[in-house]
C-alpha cells in the first residue's frame, strides 16, 4: 500500500484539551489510510524531538 510514517508535533498552550481531526484532500473512494495513531502529552522542553 505505500505506507508512509509522518510525525506531526503540535502545542495547546494552556488548554487541557484539543480535537485532532484528520481530512483528505484525494478527491473519490481511495483516498489516504490513516492506522497506529499515537498521541503523547509532554511538557515543551521534555518532549522527544521529532523526526
Amino acid at each position: 500500500m505505500g505506507y508512509v510514517q509522518q510525525t506531526a508535533a503540535f502545542t495547546t498552550l494552556l488548554q487541557t484539551s484539543a480535537t485532532l481531526t484528520f481530512a483528505s484532500t484525494t478527491p473519490g473512494y481511495a483516498g489516504p489510510v490513516i492506522d497506529d495513531v499515537v498521541i503523547q502529552s509532554c511538557l515543551p522542553v521534555l518532549c522527544p524531538p521529532t523526526g
